[in-house]
């Protein structure tokens, strides 16, 4: 049995304690280690849990772009959802765009494992379901923020199929939820995700969206390795400073 009181008051901690806190990064540093688009994406102080209500349809989280706030009300939320969102926005406490908002059971380590909604879809993979569906949203951030991304997107004829390319993501990384993911592609969108022929072409955008992210976290100076190994990019050496005396110093002026 879930106590939504003990539920709200952790998501309302949440809230009030992530911001900038290292410790709630630190649940997420070996995806931050292997997956180079979520690290891209990822950002501590852009995602915010609900707290008034578990009234959220089915949808457990949702990237939320600048461009989608004028048409909020129809991106499959409940009006509970909303309306906690605008006042949030109101009282500055979520930024009016480019965030990421969960129900509060998602957060992971809730020890929620069983909420009526999810427990027959995901039973025994609440971790991996956790943070997995973050791992999806802040890719989404990445590729929505990133011009060098959306314009591969564009070129490469990907971009309808982002969503296809989140499931693939999410059974690259998390094995155990790929058979959900599957089911989850072909009953919203009625492709399977695992033939042979599909899982090759998003392999190849995967590979490819990884590159790009790579080379991206590498001209910024961030830490990434390519083989998920945690790997510090040096800044370029300045040459040394020759030996030269002050007197010879001097000499060279004239």
């Amino acid at each position: 049995m879930v106590d939504n009181n003990g539920l709200m008051r952790e998501a309302e901690m949440a809230n009030e304690a992530q911001m900038g806190n290292i410790e709630y990064s630190l649940q997420f540093k070996s995806l931050l280690d292997e997956s180079p688009l979520f690290k891209l994406g990822f950002d501590p102080e852009r995602i915010f849990y609900q707290t008034q209500s578990q009234s959220y349809t089915n949808k457990p989280a949702t990237y939320i772009p600048e461009r989608a706030m004028k048409t909020l009300e129809n991106q499959g939320i409940s009006k509970v959802a909303y309306d906690e969102i605008m006042s949030r926005i109101e009282k500055n406490q979520i930024p009016k765009g480019d965030f990421v908002f969960m129900r509060s059971f998602m957060m992971p380590g809730d020890k929620t494992k069983d909420y009526p909604a999810f427990s027959k879809n995901v039973q025994g993979l609440d971790e991996a379901h956790e943070m997995s569906t973050h791992m999806h949203e802040f890719m989404h951030r990445a590729i929505n923020n990133t011009p060098e991304l959306q314009k591969w997107m564009k070129d490469s004829g990907a971009e309808p199929y982002e969503e296809l390319i989140m499931g693939a993501f999410t059974s690259k990384y998390f094995p155990q939820m790929a058979e959900y993911e599957k089911n989850r592609i072909v009953d919203v969108y009625n492709v399977d995700i695992t033939d042979e022929k599909n899982k090759k072409q998003l392999d190849t955008w995967i590979n490819q969206i990884e590159k790009i992210a790579i080379d991206i976290l590498k001209e910024q100076g961030r830490y990434y390795g390519q083989t998920g190994v945690m790997e510090k990019i040096k800044p370029k050496q300045k040459p040394p400073i020759p030996k030269t005396s002050f007197i010879d110093m001097l000499k060279n002026l004239f």
